[in-house]
């Protein structure tokens, strides 16, 4: 860390994680996911054996072919033990989406999805093996979404920075159990859509990077020489270029359960990864108009 101002070490004991359940929970989300790529109805992995047919999703069960499928159990499930089988179990996403499906398009067309064979031809979910995003304004929030039985609507959004497109998958949970009623596809708007369109030109532009960081940049990182401690300090500007981690762009994700982004002065983007517990996160605020890279945590 040579060069840091005001570089202190202690154990990470004391450093803030997430707890083991919610990290194993989001990094189950995407572990089938590749970075800036879509998984399209081609590159899904056929580990359910069960879609052989075209299911109908309405009532309480499901007719697959000449089979009848009771509804897969899902009452009282958190929202990300809920959306990872989602991803990953065909049938149980079926019977777990409300048809008829509306699909409102960016110029305000709808299309109407009948059957879970159509709407996974529709489904577009980015991927990476390598980590997750999601945005925040409070760290704190964190806390609700390990507790989300409390949450009774998530949207999971697709958000492709280049475009400045989000699609978005409306969850309700109704009678505890969760179900996709809609999904839209919208320009982001508002302060958060202002902190998109700034972030889509500082992942990719180190120069302007170097006009959007704090004069002081509060920095945390493990001790290299101590697997148990924590290095925390201040970078300058100066240093960005030595410490600046690989940053998420193209197309990233997010989770909105009523993060009050209009509301707050700051944007805090995670990302997970997937081989590790631990978490990076960047920190905005906004200064005078200008969004600017105030804190790193890696």
């Amino acid at each position: 860390m040579r060069g840091c101002v005001k570089i202190t070490s202690h154990k990470q004991s004391e450093r803030r994680r997430c707890s083991p359940v919610f990290v194993m929970a989001i990094l189950a989300c995407f572990c089938s996911c590749t970075g800036g790529k879509v998984q399209d109805s081609d590159t899904w992995e056929e580990e359910d054996t069960l879609w052989q047919g075209d299911y109908t999703g309405q009532g309480d069960t499901l007719l697959l072919g000449e089979e009848e499928l009771a509804r897969p159990e899902s009452e009282n499930l958190a929202f990300f033990d809920f959306f990872f089988t989602f991803l990953r179990n065909k049938s149980f996403q079926a019977a777990h989406i409300k048809f008829p499906l509306p699909l409102v398009d960016l110029d305000s067309t709808v299309t109407t999805i009948t059957s879970g064979a159509a709407f996974r031809s529709y489904f577009r979910w980015p991927a990476d093996d390598d980590y997750y995003t999601l945005l925040l304004t409070d760290l704190r929030q964190m806390e609700e979404l390990e507790s989300s039985l409390q949450l009774d609507s998530v949207s999971a959004e697709v958000i492709d920075l280049d475009a400045m497109t989000m699609r978005t998958y409306d969850f309700l949970r109704r009678d505890s159990v969760w179900q996709l009623r809609s999904s839209r596809t919208l320009e982001p708007t508002g302060r958060l859509g202002d902190f998109l369109t700034f972030y889509a030109q500082f992942s990719r532009d180190t120069l302007f990077q170097q006009e959007r960081l704090a004069e002081h940049i509060r920095f945390s990182s493990a001790d290299p020489d101590d697997e148990t401690g924590l290095i925390e300090g201040i970078l300058l500007p100066s240093q960005w270029p030595a410490f600046r981690p690989a940053l998420p762009g193209g197309v990233i994700t997010n989770f909105s359960f009523g993060q009050p982004f209009d509301e707050a002065g700051s944007v805090i983007l995670l990302q997970g990864g997937m081989a590790s517990s631990m978490m990076q996160t960047l920190t905005f605020q906004q200064k005078h108009g200008r969004w600017l890279l105030t804190s790193f945590d890696d």
